[in-house]
């Protein structure tokens, strides 16, 4: 573990005020305003309430890795991604990366490893991502996908995966960053 310098004087900020700028299904954006341990006053300060999210690293028994690729309106782009989306509010996060797996692959899988859970953007974001793997991936092709998806399933190997990600085809960050955890998981268990 890496513990922080002994001449640290980090402190927490420490919330003033907060209110709610936008609320509703999909997330909430609060404007705050904080004060810092030096007494300097940051307003405002805007902090997106969202969802648990899940990602899935699928592998089948052939070690192809489901892929999905959907088009982000946010950036005009189409990405290349792990399986996974939104866990609903009081969801387990397991039941959720299962939903997935079967809404945009069309798979199930007979062993699933909770890795770990990080955040996408902890400065402005509240939400966390909770990794799993899925093996023993069995895939009937039949998605049910949400209303606002469209989404191709592909099953990829590692190589094809890489590639992907150097030649800048494969460009979701957090999505690499799972991939690459998940990766290295399998790799120090196999």
């Amino acid at each position: 573990m890496i513990n922080q310098p002994p001449e640290s004087t980090l402190q927490p900020w420490r919330r003033l005020a907060t209110e709610d700028v936008l609320r509703e299904r999909w997330c909430t954006l609060r404007r705050e305003r904080y004060t810092l341990a030096s007494g300097r006053i940051v307003d405002p300060y805007y902090v997106i309430e969202d969802h648990d999210w899940c990602h899935v690293f699928a592998v089948r028994d052939d070690g192809r890795i489901g892929i999905v690729r959907q088009y982000r309106p946010a950036a005009e782009v189409f990405c290349l991604e792990l399986p996974g989306g939104i866990i609903d509010p009081g969801e387990d996060p397991l039941t959720a990366a299962r939903r997935e797996l079967q809404e945009e692959l069309g798979a199930t899988a007979t062993e699933w490893i909770t890795l770990r859970t990080t955040y996408p953007n902890p400065a402005r974001q509240t939400n966390r991502i909770h990794l799993f793997v899925a093996r023993g991936v069995a895939c009937d092709g039949t998605q049910s996908l949400d209303p606002n998806e469209e989404v191709d399933a592909l099953f990829l190997t590692e190589a094809e995966i890489r590639e992907a990600i150097a030649s800048g085809e494969f460009t979701q960050g957090l999505h690499i960053a799972s991939f690459y955890v998940a990766l290295d998981h399998l790799k120090s268990h196999a």
